[in-house]
Parts: C-alpha cells; structure tokens; sequence
C-alpha cells in the first residue's frame, strides 16, 4: 500500500476517533446537565408570568396557557407554586434577580423589556417558539431540570390538545372553523357552565360576560385595579375569598357569584331577558348607581319598573359619588347623561351581541 494512502487512512481514523470523543463528551455534558434528583420536591417556588407588553392575543393565550402549565408542573413535581402576574411599568426581571420570584415565563421578543441577560439568567428551550422560562443563574439546576420536563411534555399528544385548547377567538361575530365544529367558545368552557348552573345561568351568557370583561385572558388588568377574566375588584374578591384572582376557577367563581347576587337583587323584574339587563347594568356599573336611579323614578313616576327597558331608566339616574352635588333633575337627555351611564349601555350591548354570536356557535 503506498504511503501516502497509508497516511490517508492514519488521518481519517484520527478525525473519525475526534468525532466519536467530541461525540461522546457532549452527550455525557448533557447528561450531567439534566439533574439525577428532582431539585424542586418539597420546595415552594414563585413563578411570575410577564406578558404585560405582550399581543397574547394574537395567537395563543399564552398567560392562561403558563399558568396552568405552571400548576401541571407543580403537581407532577411535588412542589408548591405560587404564581403572580406582572404588569405594565413593572419590571419583572429586576423581581426575579432580586429574588422577588424564582422563575420567570416571558415571551421570547426581540424588544427591550423581554431581553434575556445570559450573563445573569439561565433560560429554558422555547415552548412553542414563543415563550420560555427563566431563572437566575444560580438556579440553573432547576432550568435544567424544567428543560427535561417540557420536552417530554412537548412530544406528547396531550400537549398538542393543551395548546389548540388555549387557541384565541379573535371575533365572536367570526370564530375560525374549528371553534364551530367544536362547538367551544374558550379554554375555560368546563368551568364557565359549572358555575353558570349552579347561579341558573345560562352558560353562554355568562361566558359573553368574560369574554366582554378579558377576552378570556387571565392577566388583564384595568387602571381601577380589576384583575383576570371577569375583572374582579379589590373588594369583590375580598367579599368572595379569592386568594389568587389570576386563578380561572377562582376569578369565574367569584365573578358567578357576584352575578347571581345582583340577579337576587334585581329578582321582581320580569322577564328574565329584561332582568339581565339590570345585573349586566349593575355589574358594569355598580349597583348602587343602578338602585339609586330605580329608587328616583319609583319616586317620581309611582310606577312598575316590571317592562322598563334599562335606557330610559339609566337616564334618570345620577352618580352615586356626586348625588350630594346635582340636583335630581339635572339628568334628563341622553345628551346630558353622565359619561358612566353611556358606557354601561354600551357594554350591555356588546355583551348580548357576543352572546348572540356565542347561541350560534354553540347552539345549546
């Protein structure tokens, strides 16, 4: 054989020898990399979701999504999460680095507020394209350990029925094929018509109220503080013992029951299709502005609000925070109605035309 062939085959066996080492090397890295023991049995973790700047509504409810992958991942791992939502101006990173939260769930941007640090954050793979999660550096141990856990996770069948699960309606009026065929209206359909017939709802108008208050995204927050899906106030949720309002199974559980209050309250208007009127009114607006406007048109018609139609009657009525102030004729023309009453009727009519369009999705 000639040398120099000779000295071919000495140069391949070399390379090929690199390979299989350089090979070897890198899968034994991985193996160190993923923990033997599970680093967060026992532990009770923070986990902050951080879709404050994010479209979420684009594709996927990807905080909804998050949360309850977040209580699936707890589950399954022995250990307690308790998980928070970060708003806008709030800088969760800084949260996480100062050890305000443990783990971080951001949506994987290229903008400024979501960048990762590599050079103080450990991030998990991205789920989906579109989102991961993140820990301080020290903790990497358990990024490792998550890491395992979603790919599993990601490779199952079950994951593929999770995310077309959480799949956004963008328009009630228009919903894409598959939520007709399925006759779904949105990730939380089971809990929605639990709670609607323990209150004797019916399911699709409660869920035309959450939709109408969050579009079924958990993380919404209004400049009055209302929070989650049926936008819970401060002391709603307070009254109703709800712990965590970012919680689906809380949030509707509370905002269910605060209906069926005001359906009591209001319970001597008939029909029933006038009475939601009144609650959808009240729970917009606050009962208190409601009944006072009933109050002063009993006082000044002497007459059954029975067939009212909710109009004529929130032109009547006054603000209850500047009823010491006005004079009780004061109100009289649409024109001159207070900014809420307007509002209020705007919003009873979006909620029954969404759930119009909800009765032809799901037609019982």
């Amino acid at each position: 054989m000639p040398e120099r062939t000779k000295y071919l085959i000495q140069v391949a066996a070399e390379t090929a020898g690199a390979v299989i080492v350089a090979i070897a090397i890198f899968f034994a890295a991985r193996e160190v990399s993923i923990p033997e023991t599970n680093p967060v049995e026992g532990q009770s973790l923070k986990f902050g979701l951080d879709f404050g700047h994010f479209k979420i509504e684009s594709d996927i409810l990807y905080a909804g999504l998050s949360y309850e992958m977040i209580q699936r991942f707890a589950e399954e791992n022995g250990c307690e999460a308790d998980i928070r939502a970060f708003y806008k101006y709030e800088n969760a990173q800084d949260s996480l680095k100062r050890g305000v939260v443990d783990i971080l769930v951001i949506p994987c941007r290229d903008s400024l507020h979501h960048k990762v640090h590599l050079d103080s954050l450990a991030a998990s793979k991205r789920l989906n394209k579109e989102i991961c999660w993140v820990a301080r550096r020290e903790d990497r141990e358990i990024i490792s350990y998550i890491n395992s856990w979603l790919r599993e996770l990601c490779h199952s069948e079950e994951f593929e029925d999770l995310m077309e699960r959480f799949r956004f309606m963008p328009s009630s009026s228009r919903p894409p094929v598959q939520f007709r065929e399925q006759k779904r209206l949105s990730p939380y359909d089971d809990i929605i018509k639990f709670r609607a017939d323990s209150i004797g709802w019916d399911w699709r108008m409660l869920a035309a109220v959450i939709y109408t208050e969050s579009k079924f995204a958990i993380n919404v927050t209004s400049p009055v503080g209302a929070r989650g899906l049926m936008q819970i106030m401060p002391l709603t949720a307070r009254v109703y013992e709800v712990e965590n309002p970012l919680d689906p199974e809380e949030n509707i559980r509370a905002g269910a029951s605060y209906l069926a209050r005001l359906d009591k309250l209001f319970r001597k208007i008939e029909p029933a299709q006038e009475r939601v009127k009144y609650v959808l009114g009240a729970y917009t607006a606050g009962e208190s502005r409601i009944l006072q406007g009933m109050q002063r048109m009993e006082m000044a018609a002497r007459d059954s609000l029975q067939n009212a139609e909710i109009d004529s009657m929130v032109t009547a009525q006054v603000d209850s925070v500047k009823a010491a102030d006005m004079d009780s004729t004061s109100v009289s023309t649409p024109a001159e109605q207070p900014k809420w009453i307007t509002n209020a009727n705007m919003y009873i009519d979006r909620v029954m035309k969404v759930y119009a369009d909800f009765c032809r999705i799901c037609p019982e």
